[in-house]
């Protein structure tokens, strides 16, 4: 069954659930960007965003000031589409910068051209931009700590496989928000073995 892509119906689950949580989306995001505004944004790179990307950050543009670390747990922080374009140029100056003292010595495999951060951690969500119109998205998981043979592989076959993932974690507790302290604790055990494996959560 070919992994389903993110659309507004997703977006609509997952935001029921914050909200069910008691967390004010609306209040601690910024506004979804219109494509024009994303590709536009996404112009110096030469990097079309992928559909899925289009969605996400037109439903909302990250976390604002006052959301950050709480819309998202801490280790996913909602990044906005322009935090994300820094991210990029920042991931691609250390891969130009360390390539020639590392193993690979191939600046495109420590970070390729065409992987863009959905946020900003240790072990990194990126996907990837040379999927055609309409294509789902993969979904990799980069982490600059772990440059081998298995870093940023394929973990999800789309941004919507993502998502459906973090409503399961929210629905069995996997991800708990903690009002009084306003943050998110990981409750990892909790989650089927599938989703355990997974480094998307």
């Amino acid at each position: 069954m070919p992994a389903r892509e993110l659309d507004d119906a997703l977006l609509d689950a997952l935001e029921r659930r914050l909200g069910l949580l008691s967390i004010p989306v609306d209040v601690w995001t910024n506004p979804g960007l219109s494509e024009d505004e994303a590709q536009t944004t996404m112009a110096p790179l030469g990097l079309r965003l992928p559909e899925e990307a289009l969605t996400w950050w037109g439903w909302r543009n990250g976390a604002n000031d006052e959301g950050w670390s709480k819309v998202l747990p801490q280790w996913r922080e909602f990044i906005s589409l322009e935090r994300a374009v820094t991210e990029y140029r920042q991931a691609r100056e250390i891969a130009l910068s360390v390539a020639p003292d590392h193993p690979h010595g191939d600046p495109n495999i420590l970070w390729s051209p065409e992987w863009f951060p959905l946020d900003d951690q240790r072990g990194q969500l990126v996907m990837d931009c040379s999927v055609g119109p309409g294509e789902a998205t993969p979904i990799r998981v980069h982490n600059w700590e772990a440059m081998d043979e298995e870093n940023a592989q394929v973990e999800a076959a789309s941004l919507g496989a993502v998502v459906e993932l973090w409503c399961r974690a929210i629905d069995v507790g996997a991800w708990e928000w903690d009002a009084t302290a306003s943050r998110w604790w990981p409750h990892w055990d909790l989650l089927g073995e599938a989703d355990r494996r997974s480094r998307a959560t």
